[in-house]
């Protein structure tokens, strides 16, 4: 049973009582650094599939099943798109300029949900309309469609007889969706997207659907116009405005053109390096079934393409090179190899002028039938922040009966709910715990690989005995363990003892236990104690494992589901070695970590005999119901709330459970 430490149980001995197991960070690699290792081997073998996926493909009849089946999956990933309901477009306000023309609209993609943007239209009396068009998403700036950059692009394309509708995001410009009660902004932009993220998630959607919707829903008002040529329809962006270009090229077939820009790399290599990014721009599943960025520029093949980069941009230049290269193969078996491109400037991130001169060129090639350069002017009549509003205060959340994207996943959480109710009600004991199984990625008992055990060397002391362990999970994972056996051990069962700050936070609790007779062991499972992130940028207000959780969700996984396997191959260890294979064990979980012990004692209800949770999220459907979330993302399920809620596995364990102090969507607890 390992090398044994003997301590007194006073106090003092409880406070400098030294729990770590694990080396210390510069004795090697970083505990913390296994997991998100592990995810990274994960997306190497998959890329390693990916690559013979399209080298596979040679003829056309080949690549038509590749792309439809994509197109299937992305929709499918993003949890599909919405009714058609009515635009109610007004258009609030125009500015005349020599040569060109902007139109203000206010649309809305939902009802109430209002969407804000600018149609550049170029001067009639040197282009005859009906004019070409392309769509403008914006990138991630405060400023939304008022940017400097992105005026200049819609002004040049104007100018050459292209009208272009740029339009802001959620969580930009005009569409800032968590105002404080003075008017003032609560968050924005990539802390936005990932702060609704989190429902999303739960709701089997993505902030990309909203994104992705709005604008579609503003190609359906600018091919409604007689002003406008639907049939001559182009998208170009850039950064975020990028990422919604690649999806909107790869799903809208009225799509004619496309130049995502400072946006496309690769997934499995140059993402992977970086660490995923906000909400928006993680689709989930989408390394297990092979879709990375050159999918994006391939999925409507031989529809013309041209991908604009910065050399010096964080979005990898490499992998920018590489993504292209592989799509113009396919573009080449197709025999249209001259319908995809890279432009590149020498430059950081951003859309600099010669990038936007070459993607407003590319439109006029594929769009007019024009193929010649384009030169930006260097002075352009760009527009204020102020003479670019829409909306009287500058917010679409102030108008009247506003909506945002809280109240839409409110209201799909209220259809699901009535939707699911009765499924659940109808499956049997066994049923319900495989549904839970399959949506979490859950293995059972029976197939979850022994850890390999390390034991640790350890002093001694005086009463109770220590014991330190490493659990070796088979992805390489360690879960460090201490077991605190009592001098006088009663009948019954050992306790495993979890807490989402470790095993030091635990130490206290487990007095009681050792007090009682217990056997205790004390555990950290990945993301907890000695392995607990310090930080992941991009997700403030989500915690210390964004981008373990992003890395995980690219992969089809979660990071809760590979946390109650952690429980569950503890709890079997501990049942084994301290008490009887024909036993149970307690479990006593505090925090975010009490999540997976939930599930883990709903999923394998013979390996526990009662599960003690305290100040733990009492309900999924509080994320979704609260404007305000805090660290959610960590126990976040894609389409969770589609088949359950935690009450639901709460209530089948009945008195097994005892719940202290549940917590809400903002930590609290109550």
């Amino acid at each position: 049973m390992g090398i044994l430490l003997l301590l007194a149980l006073t106090p003092l001995a409880a406070a400098q009582i030294n729990l770590r197991v694990l080396p210390n960070p510069e004795e090697g690699a970083h505990p913390k650094d296994l997991h998100p290792r592990w995810l990274r081997s994960e997306a190497a073998r998959h890329f390693e599939a990916w690559q013979g996926k399209w080298a596979d493909l040679t003829t056309r009849k080949d690549i038509e099943a590749r792309q439809t089946q994509l197109r299937l999956k992305l929709r499918d990933s993003l949890g599909g798109f919405f009714e058609r309901t009515p635009l109610n477009a007004r258009t609030v306000g125009t500015i005349d300029r020599a040569e060109h023309r902007v139109e203000k609209v206010i649309l809305e993609s939902h009802p109430g949900f209002h969407v804000t943007a600018a149609l550049f239209l170029p001067d009639p009396k040197k282009w005859s309309p009906p004019f070409p068009a392309v769509l403008v998403p914006c990138g991630h700036s405060r400023e939304g469609k008022a940017a400097d950059a992105y005026q200049r692009a819609c002004i040049l394309a104007a100018r050459n007889g292209i009208a272009a509708l740029i339009f802001d995001p959620v969580d930009q410009g005009e569409r800032i969706q968590l105002l404080r009660p003075g008017g003032g902004i609560h968050m924005w932009g990539t802390q936005g997207h990932t702060h609704a993220g989190v429902g999303c998630i739960l709701l089997g959607r993505n902030t990309a659907t909203y994104e992705i919707w709005d604008g579609m829903r503003c190609l359906d008002w600018l091919c409604a116009r007689e002003d406008i040529d639907g049939s001559r329809i182009g998208c170009m962006g850039n950064s975020g405005g990028g990422t919604q270009t690649a999806y909107l090229m790869a799903l809208d077939d009225r799509i004619k053109a496309a130049s995502p820009s400072c946006y496309i790399t690769n997934l499995y290599e140059r993402i992977l390096e970086l660490g995923p990014q906000d909400a928006e721009q993680n689709i989930f599943g989408q390394l297990a079934w092979h879709m990375d960025h050159a999918d994006y520029l391939v999925m409507r093949a031989p529809t013309p393409v041209l991908v604009c980069a910065a050399r010096r941009d964080f979005f990898d230049i490499r992998g920018t090179r590489d993504s292209v290269a592989a799509a113009q193969r396919v573009f080449g078996r197709l025999g249209h190899q001259g319908h995809i491109a890279l432009a590149e400037v020498d430059a950081a991130h951003g859309w600099h002028r010669g990038l936007r001169e070459a993607a407003v060129g590319w439109m006029a090639r594929w769009l007019q039938g024009r193929n010649e350069p384009i030169e930006e002017p260097d002075r352009l009549p760009v527009l204020t922040e102020q003479e670019m509003r829409c909306t009287p205060e500058g917010q679409v959340r102030q108008l009247p009966e506003s909506r945002s994207i809280y109240d839409l996943n409110r209201e799909l959480l209220r259809v699901e709910e009535a939707r699911r109710a009765p499924l659940w009600t109808q499956l049997d004991p066994p049923g319900r715990r495989e549904h839970v199984r399959q949506i979490c990625g859950i293995r059972s008992l029976e197939s979850l690989p022994y850890p390999r055990i390390e034991t640790k060397k350890l002093s001694r002391e005086e009463e109770t005995s220590l014991e330190q362990y490493v659990l070796w999970r088979e992805d390489g994972v360690p879960l460090p363990v201490v077991v605190a056996t009592p001098p006088n051990i009663g009948l019954d069962p050992p306790v495993l003892l979890l807490d989402i700050e470790g095993k030091t936070a635990a130490w206290k609790r487990a007095q009681k236990y050792l007090e009682a007779g217990r056997i205790v062991a004390l555990v950290d499972v990945r993301g907890s104690g000695e392995t607990r992130q310090t930080g992941q940028r991009y997700h403030r207000g989500q915690g210390n494992d964004g981008i373990d959780v992003y890395l995980a969700y690219l992969l089809g996984k979660s990071l809760l589901g590979l946390r109650v396997e952690d429980v569950l191959v503890a709890a079997r260890w501990l049942r084994e070695q301290y008490g009887s294979s024909e036993g149970s064990v307690d479990v006593d979980a505090r925090g975010a970590i009490g999540v997976p012990a939930l599930h883990a004692v709903f999923v394998e209800p013979g390996l526990f005999r009662q599960a003690r949770i305290e100040e733990c999220l009492e309900a999924w459907s509080d994320v979704v119901r609260s404007d305000h979330n805090q660290d959610q993302l960590q126990n976040a399920v894609h389409g969770a709330l589609r088949v359950y809620d935690l009450p639901d596995l709460a209530d089948a364990l009945g008195p097994r459970l005892t719940r202290l102090r549940p917590a809400d969507a903002s930590g609290r607890a109550r």
